[in-house]
C-alpha cells in the first residue's frame, strides 16, 4: 500500500476462493478433518472444519508469502 501511495487495499476474490479451497482440502486430508476428530478449534463451526489462519508450517507461510504478491490486490 505504501509503495503504490495508496490509502486503502483490497484483496481480490480470486485469491481468497483460491487459498480458501486449497485449505479445505489439506484440512480434509488433516488430522484436523471432522472425521479424524473432535476438538474445540471446531466449535461453532457449521461445517466442523477447524478454525484457523494457516494449514501449513511456519517455514511454508514464511516462504509463500515473503513475496509481493501485487496482482492479487486492489490499491485505491
Amino acid at each position: 500500500m505504501l509503495r503504490q501511495g495508496k490509502n486503502k487495499v483490497t484483496v481480490k476474490s480470486e485469491p481468497v476462493e483460491n487459498i480458501l479451497a486449497e485449505w479445505r482440502q489439506r484440512v480434509e486430508n488433516s488430522v484436523w478433518a471432522p472425521k479424524n476428530c473432535s476438538s474445540w478449534y471446531q466449535q461453532d463451526s457449521k461445517s466442523k472444519l477447524p478454525w484457523t489462519n494457516w494449514f501449513g508450517s511456519t517455514i511454508e507461510y514464511f516462504f509463500r508469502t515473503r513475496k509481493d504478491q501485487p496482482e492479487n490486490f486492489i490499491f485505491e
